[in-house]
């Protein structure tokens, strides 16, 4: 049988709170969305990362937010997309809130490196505002 000790549980649940506190950091940096710039009164324009699966789709289901798809770009040597999209102004905090839960649905189920992926697109997004401010 296994040690049923409370220092072993302390130990085990300090464990798996310091990976809920990472994984909570990580969603709230934001890193997979985008809220891009629109013009639209009745719109907000928005570009995510997804898989070639489309993970995201039954997060958007399941809130029962209707995404108004636009383009998509992928690259062939990753398993990952970024989706631009629109959404509802009134539809808006639906839509954040799957987009919240989609770094856990990753995760779960086996893309290990979405959160890598999604920093290093955001580095790249970047890479030209700095590039500017040191000119």
């Amino acid at each position: 049988m296994g040690d049923f000790s409370i220092a072993n549980f302390k130990q085990k649940n300090n464990y798996f709170h310091q990976i809920v506190m990472k994984l909570q950091q990580e969603v709230l940096c934001n890193t997979h969305f985008v809220q891009l710039e629109s013009h639209s009164l009745l719109f907000r324009n928005y570009a995510f990362v997804d898989t070639k699966d489309y993970l995201a789709d039954q997060l958007f289901i399941q809130e029962k937010v209707r995404v108004y798809f636009r383009q998509e770009t992928h690259r062939t040597d990753n398993d990952y997309c970024v989706i631009f999209c629109k959404v509802r102004k009134r539809d808006e905090t639906a839509f954040l809130t799957a987009l919240q839960k989609l770094p856990a649905k990753m995760l779960l189920l086996g893309h290990a490196g979405y959160l890598d992926f999604c920093r290093s697109f955001q580095e790249l997004l970047n890479a030209p505002q700095k590039e500017g401010l040191h000119e």
